[in-house]
């Protein structure tokens, strides 16, 4: 029997605890046309790997060119917040299409070699070991919020040459990051404040590494930065 689903993709149940209703949607309607967002939700391997390969249909410029108002709604008072976090989020690397996205990606290019990647198995063990301790430590283990959120971010961080005792302030401003997609109508700031925090910490470091490049990944993007590739439109 087919149930209905639910479009309000930003409910506390959905966000709490996105499993089943992806899982779900996957089921019933892979490629589902959601009513109250006006937007469509893919949600097969099969069907994302078909879209991310035509960048000819679909661009990758969201905060460009989404003319619609904040959804969910926002505070009427943080529109302000709002715009400025567009235009943050509309420079990232990800959110341009081709030609700008192939020549970004010309400047990592090297650094993401099958040989380069094998060379991070050591590091990348580091990680796992440090947080599994970490959760021997405490006696008790979420999955998800111990260990495979804060994995991605500490391997990261340590291709940047982040100082280790930056972690946890580090997923600290990441966790405000994650505003972005929930559903709470004031939701701006603690995203606004997080992005504030990771421009007024990584903007020195930056600064320094351009000055005195070293053989990590943020000093590669700083030299983009520094050649022009990254620069502001």
């Amino acid at each position: 029997m087919v149930t209905a689903i639910n479009d309000d993709l930003f409910s506390p149940e959905v966000v709490n605890n996105p499993y089943p209703y992806f899982s779900h949607l996957r089921e019933e309607d892979p490629v589902h046309w959601n009513k109250l967002y006006e937007l469509w939700v893919v949600s097969t391997y099969e069907d994302l790997v078909w879209v991310t390969r035509r960048p000819e249909f679909f661009s990758s410029e969201v905060w460009k060119r989404d003319p619609r108002s904040p959804y969910p709604a926002i505070d009427e008072s943080d529109m302000g917040l709002y715009q400025e976090i567009r235009d943050f989020f509309s420079d990232w690397f990800i959110q341009h299409d081709r030609p700008e996205h192939l020549e970004m990606r010309k400047v990592v290019h090297g650094y993401f070699t099958p040989k380069a990647m094998e060379l991070w198995r050591p590091m990348v063990l580091a990680a796992v070991k440090e947080l599994m301790d970490e959760a021997q430590e405490s006696g008790r283990m979420d999955v998800m919020n111990d260990f495979a959120v804060p994995l991605p971010l500490l391997v990261i961080a340590r291709m940047m040459d982040m100082p280790n005792q930056d972690r946890k302030f580090i997923r600290s401003l990441a966790e405000k990051l994650l505003f972005l997609g929930r559903g709470e109508t004031d939701r701006m700031q603690p995203l606004s404040d997080g992005i504030k925090g990771l421009q007024e910490y990584l903007s020195p470091i930056v600064a320094e590494r351009i000055k005195n490049p070293g053989d990590d990944l943020l000093s590669v993007l700083a030299n983009g930065e520094k050649n022009g590739i990254y620069s502001r439109d």
